[in-house]
């Protein structure tokens, strides 16, 4: 499975449950005597827990930071996961590859029927040819400026996932064993 926000995101969740319930299996380690003095029973086992609950906080800590700085990355290009910036780059190459093809089939077309008139010097002022300029061609400037941005903010969400440190605890709707 590819990391994206909802990745990391479910993560966090995972740890953040995980430390509630280290926290609450500390109890089991103390007592409470009846003047209501606290007295460690088990204090190496309290030291584990403890120490797995700082080390998972810090993971949370640094995870939360990741997923701001991704959520913000994909702001930029108005997405909400890595996986519509790639659908949407996909797209805008897609849309660019056929307004190109669509030129190249009218110049294809019309050299064919006009060939007595016209050859590659001077197709592109065909008529038909002409129409099928001015409506594709403009187009696809915006899909190359699109396509680089898209681009852009892809490799910086993709440096900022490469920060991801997964806990490897279970997921959400797997039990906690």
């Amino acid at each position: 499975m590819k990391t994206d926000i909802d990745t990391i995101e479910a993560d966090i969740t995972s740890c953040q449950r995980r430390v509630r319930a280290l926290q609450a299996e500390t109890i089991h380690t103390i007592t409470i005597k009846p003047t209501g003095k606290v007295e460690v029973v088990d204090k190496e086992r309290l030291e584990s827990l403890n120490s797995e609950i700082t080390r998972l906080e810090e993971r949370t800590d640094h995870n939360s930071d990741v997923a701001g700085r991704l959520r913000a990355t994909l702001a930029k290009a108005g997405k909400e996961a890595i996986s519509d910036l790639i659908k949407d780059k996909n797209s805008s190459e897609q849309r660019m590859a056929r307004y190109r093809e669509l030129i190249n089939q009218a110049v294809g077309t019309w050299l064919k029927v006009d060939s007595y008139m016209y050859d590659l010097s001077n197709i592109r002022t065909h008529p038909r040819v002409k129409g099928e300029l001015e409506k594709y061609e403009p187009l696809i400037p915006i899909e190359e400026q699109n396509i680089e941005h898209l681009s852009e903010v892809l490799e910086e969400a993709q440096a900022i996932i490469a920060d991801f440190q997964p806990t490897g605890l279970p997921e959400i709707d797997q039990p906690v064993v």
